[in-house]
This record gives structure tokens, sequence and C-alpha cells, in this order.
């Protein structure tokens, strides 16, 4: 299972390499789905094969980024925001304060923790469960 989300995406495109794919998954995920100034929707061609490939996905996605119907012209940022928060919530409090409760003090890098070498499997271990609890 692990991988499969770029490649199968990637089986849609003839010249686009793993790291392309990356990226462009980014530019779809946090652009604008709406017309601005005149410009066309960003990325708009390859939201429509995003959306073949994963349709519920997309539109989860768009009915986060789409906020306010009446005016919010940045409301598409809230999937970005919202996803931060939610990275940061279960990083530093839940996997670094139980970390913390079994005797671990990490230095957090975003979504990374510096430990001992001899520490890693336990965090490893902790991490894990709290993803299957929330996830």
């Amino acid at each position: 299972m692990v991988g499969r989300f770029y490649d199968e995406f990637i089986s849609e495109f003839d010249d686009l390499y793993r790291d392309d794919v990356k990226r462009l998954m980014f530019a779809i995920l946090f652009s604008s789905n709406k017309f601005k100034n005149g410009v066309g929707v960003p990325y708009s061609n390859e939201k429509k094969v995003f959306k073949s490939v994963y349709p519920l996905i997309y539109e989860i996605t768009k009915t986060l980024k789409d906020g306010d119907k009446y005016g919010e012209s940045e409301s598409y940022k809230n999937l970005s925001i919202s996803l931060q928060q939610l990275e940061s919530f279960i990083f530093i409090d839940v996997i670094a304060k139980e970390l913390c409760e079994n005797g671990i003090i990490p230095l957090t890098i975003h979504d990374s923790f510096i430990v001992s070498k001899d520490e890693a499997e336990e965090v490893l271990k902790i991490a894990c469960n709290v993803f299957k609890t929330i996830f």
C-alpha cells in the first residue's frame, strides 16, 4: 500500500517522474479552484486527471478549499492551514506528549523527532500507535 498514491496518479501521464508528481500534487491540492482576475483555474487539466483517479479525495479537497460561496476569495488556503494545524496537533500535543510521559524527551522539527538512537524504535512504535488511533 505504501507509495501507491503517487504511482497510481503518475500512470495517467507519459512524461512525468515520481518527484514531478509529488510537486504537481502539492499544486493540485493547495491551489485555488476558482477563476481569479480573468485567469483560469490553476492546474485545471491536472485537477481533472486527479478527479478521474481519486474522485472522492478530489470532492473532499474541493469542498474544503471552496469554503464560503459568497466571496471568501482566499478560502482555498483553508485546506493547507487545516492540515498544518492537524500535523502540529498530532506531533506536539499527542505524540511528543506521550513520548515525554514515557521518559523520552524529543526535539521536534516539523513532522519529525530527534531522539537518541536507542529510543528510535520506541518512538516509532508510539508514533504508529497514535496514527492508528487517530486515523
